[in-house]
């Protein structure tokens, strides 16, 4: 009887232990700060000389603009993965040490 009650004692143990976070900041982790650019709409008369000038010139700033919000994301993707990895290699050091005979 006395080894029974032992194990339910542990199952319940087991059972209320849950996976949570050791890093509570985690829910405020920093979205990305990219500013998307938004694609000009094309011009409306096509034949206008003036206007497709125009619509080339904020095209080519929408180029420059897109090249900057890419090259926010991939450092922010970077950073991510840095920050993954630095979690991962402190969870690994503990599980070793967890581990070691």
């Amino acid at each position: 009887m006395r080894g029974w009650m032992m194990a339910v004692v542990l199952m319940t143990l087991a059972g209320s232990a849950q996976a949570g976070t050791n890093l509570p900041a985690l829910a405020d982790y920093p979205a990305a700060n990219c500013v998307r650019p938004e694609k000009p709409a094309k011009p409306g008369n096509p034949s206008d000389g003036a206007e497709i000038t125009r619509y080339n010139a904020k095209i080519a700033a929408y180029n420059r603009e897109a090249q900057v919000f890419v090259a926010c994301v991939n450092t922010y993707v970077a950073n991510a993965n840095a920050d993954m990895a630095l979690i991962h290699a402190k969870s690994q050091a503990a599980s070793d040490a967890g581990n070691a005979p």
